[in-house]
């Protein structure tokens, strides 16, 4: 739970004291669960799913609140049960598939209405699988915010957590074997916060401050616009500069880029005018980078428009940063997928 202190500087915080705001935040927020993450185990024969830890449940939680608040987004998200249920039948399905897909077959396992529940779990969820040792949906999350892989065209997993609108969450995860196997589903599809915090765009790495634990070499950057304040981009027209100001190098990127190059390690750059939760967005990667603490970096998107037709552009900078606490995180998945349809 975010203390009062934390609440409190949430309102009054400035862009000068967004490092020291953050490293507040993840003090209060910053994972802390070890035990097993399940409270009871499921029996799909007795049409039960099994129930999670809610401390291990909530670690995930306060890890999004921490992500929304460096984008700085509101972070007052509601974990709902009816959300959870889906999302905890959505994971064995998963699971029981022992694939991952938004919209898989029906086990001869399951019961026709659990079936039914667990696909709302599938098609409404980020969903992940990792084989091969423990770990826990505070991973999941921190791998689709990287969203690297598959989804670098569109980085939809991202941009569904970062999504401005996104109120209501719901958990599920299940893990099974010697040599592990876990499958998570986390339904973030939800529009409800209607009049929370709508900025004019929602980057990532995020504007001001930015933990260098969540910048691997292969992150794409991203930036969603609100399209209540800009006009759809022509692609064709925009140019996107980043700047490393301890090295002056600078990249250039057009989102067309990647016309006729459709695999991840090609990518360079790309406009994707699907609404993964809120606004087209423009990504883009540079080669050759390797992150710092105490870097800066600014970036530079022209050839925008705003709501009324006007020529505009979007400038900001960003400095890294060390978090005072280890983020205790695999670097590289297994598996991802891409996510949830809209």
């Amino acid at each position: 739970m975010i203390t009062t202190a934390l609440a409190a500087s949430l309102i009054n915080r400035t862009t000068s004291n967004q490092e020291a705001f953050l490293q507040a935040a993840w003090a209060d927020l910053k994972p802390v669960h070890r035990t097993s993450p399940f409270l009871s185990l499921p029996n799909i024969a007795l049409r039960q799913p099994g129930e999670l830890n809610q401390d291990f449940v909530e670690d995930a939680h306060n890890f999004l609140k921490f992500v929304r608040i460096t984008a700085q987004l509101d972070s007052n998200l509601t974990i709902e049960d009816d959300l959870n249920f889906k999302a905890q039948w959505g994971a064995h399905l998963l699971q029981s598939n022992n694939s991952v897909g938004h919209r898989l077959p029906m086990p001869s396992s399951f019961h026709i209405d659990d079936y039914a529940t667990a696909s709302q779990g599938t098609v409404q969820s980020n969903i992940t699988r990792l084989s091969g040792r423990r770990t826990n949906l505070v991973e999941m999350i921190h791998l689709q915010m990287v969203d690297d892989k598959a989804n670098v065209w569109n980085v939809g997993h991202r941009r569904w957590f970062l999504n401005p609108r996104l109120q209501k969450i719901g958990y599920g995860f299940v893990q099974s074997g010697q040599v592990p196997t876990s499958y998570g589903a986390i339904m973030a599809s939800d529009q409800s916060a209607l009049n929370a915090k709508n900025p004019p765009f929602v980057a990532w790495p995020a504007p001001d401050a930015f933990p260098i634990e969540f910048c691997p070499p292969s992150i794409p950057w991203s930036v969603s616009l609100n399209s209540k304040h800009f006009a759809k981009p022509n692609p064709d027209l925009v140019t996107i500069e980043l700047k490393d100001h301890s090295t002056n190098k600078i990249w250039i990127f057009h989102p067309d880029d990647n016309r006729n190059k459709r695999t991840d390690t090609d990518f360079f750059a790309n406009f994707c005018g699907r609404k993964f939760g809120n606004g087209p967005a423009f990504t883009f990667r540079p080669t050759g980078i390797n992150y710092t603490p105490n870097t800066t970096y600014s970036v530079r998107i022209s050839g925008l428009k705003n709501a009324q037709g006007e020529p505009t552009e979007i400038n900001y900078q960003t400095r890294l940063f060390r978090l005072n606490h280890p983020v205790i995180l695999h670097a590289h998945p297994q598996e991802r997928i891409p996510n949830p349809k809209n």
